[in-house]
């Protein structure tokens, strides 16, 4: 999901570039109408919006079906901090650290042992914090702790250690996928005058 988020985001940048110069320099660049530009970002700001508020809708329903999962024992067999290493645009350029807090853990259902790998529904291998932020998120699960883990008795490799709705990366996609439907909104208002 997170792959598809990015190819929008990127597909969304490389049209803006290209619409952008008839905003910025319209005496550059006639080639494109200011009427056919305008409805290009309606169209990119409110695909994007409606694109971000069905991931979030989605996120949120995935956990909200975690409620009804059912709950084992498990234990953490495996927790630590992972660098992950990323393009920066800041000041100093280069690259900059982020860090994932690796959490595995170990339960059975029936005869079959399983592992998994997420806290909530939401957890991806993109997660990203500051160091500080993925220290405390690995200190709440010491290796070798007992954990209750909750997973679909349909498919237990869909499992996590907190059920629920993932509130804060759902109503934070809503809030931007919010603002793009009102940033093409306000294109389309443009486009009229």
């Amino acid at each position: 999901m997170k792959q598809s988020l990015r190819g929008g985001i990127a597909l969304a940048f490389i049209l803006a570039v290209l619409v952008a110069p008839v905003f910025l320099w319209p005496q550059a660049a006639p080639v494109v109408p200011r009427a056919t530009a305008t409805l290009g970002l309606v169209v990119i700001f409110a695909g994007l919006g409606v694109f971000g508020l069905v991931w979030s809708v989605l996120q949120i329903v995935r956990g909200a079906r975690t409620r009804r999962w059912t709950a084992t024992q498990g234990t953490i067999i495996r927790d630590g901090l992972e660098e992950v290493l990323a393009p920066y645009s800041g000041r100093s350029g280069g690259r900059r650290s982020w860090y994932r807090a690796v959490i595995s853990y170990a339960f059975v259902v029936g005869d079959k042992p399983w592992t998994g790998h997420r806290v909530e529904v939401s957890d991806t291998t993109d997660d990203r914090y500051s160091l500080r932020q993925a220290q405390a998120r690995f200190e709440r699960y010491p290796n070798g702790t007992s954990v209750n883990v909750y997973f679909d008795p349909l498919e237990p490799s869909q499992c996590v250690l907190v059920p629920g709705i993932p509130w804060r990366k759902g109503l934070w996609g809503m809030g931007v996928a919010a603002g793009a439907i009102a940033l093409g909104l306000w294109f389309l208002v443009s486009l009229k005058r």
